[in-house]
């Protein structure tokens, strides 16, 4: 009778082994294949300048992980009183890096936008989303120095004005149209992860908010979503 029990244990116990593996299976290879995939570099990583400081140059970094290499990146930008937009040629100042200064604006600016555009060498154009950047007073500070900056436009005529910069534009117009024919930057989804779930006694621990545990005899498996049902 005792080594018919034990026979009957050791059954359940490897069709319950047998069960869990079958189990956990898809459920690695799953999470493998998300893992590589999170992985992957992002084509256009910036960083957003939330807000600067009247009379300062505003120093704006880019990061471009294209597998066609880039022969060409622009930034756009003008202040929230302008419908006129300039843009500088950013400066490559690493591998995959590339930086440009927006010039100072003026006290009682309200904001600066500005737009990333890249083009490869296949001919693909791509832009970043409008990104605004807030203006901050600082009437303490002596004004910035007045030499000019040459920017250009790709308007069919330099701008009657440009409105709250503290220091000269120089306009030169350029006759392409590449900013309105890019394609816009498709910005990756945000997941948040559902909770970690733990039970006591003996336990795998949880994947992505499943938690299993062995007992004699009988395998325990739980899950929780993201909502915590």
């Amino acid at each position: 009778m005792q080594k018919l029990l034990s026979n009957w244990c050791h059954s359940r116990v490897a069709s319950a082994v047998l069960l869990l593996l079958c189990f956990l299976f898809p459920i690695f290879i799953t999470n493998g294949l998300a893992k590589s995939t999170s992985q992957t570099p992002t084509p256009l990583e910036h960083a957003p300048v939330a807000s600067a400081t009247a009379g300062e140059k505003i120093p704006i970094h880019v990061r471009i992980n294209d597998k066609d290499d880039v022969t060409m990146v622009r930034l756009y930008f003008k202040t929230m009183a302008s419908s006129w937009y300039v843009f500088l040629k950013m400066k490559r100042d690493g591998k995959n890096s590339f930086t440009a200064t927006l010039p100072p604006v003026k006290n009682d600016t309200k904001g600066i936008d500005y737009i990333i555009f890249f083009k490869n060498q296949k001919g693909a154009m791509i832009k970043s989303r409008t990104q605004r950047m807030l203006i901050l007073n600082d009437y303490r500070s002596a004004p910035p120095p007045t030499e000019p900056l040459n920017v250009m436009t790709e308007y069919t005529k330099a701008p009657s004005e440009l409105l709250d910069f503290a220091i000269p534009l120089q306009v030169s117009v350029i006759a392409d149209q590449l900013l309105a024919n890019a394609q816009p930057f498709v910005y990756p989804p945000i997941t948040v992860p559902g909770p970690a779930t733990r039970r006591s006694g003996s336990s795998l621990g949880t994947l992505s908010g499943i938690a299993i545990s062995i007992g004699a005899g009988s395998v325990g498996i739980r899950y929780r979503s993201s909502s915590g049902q």
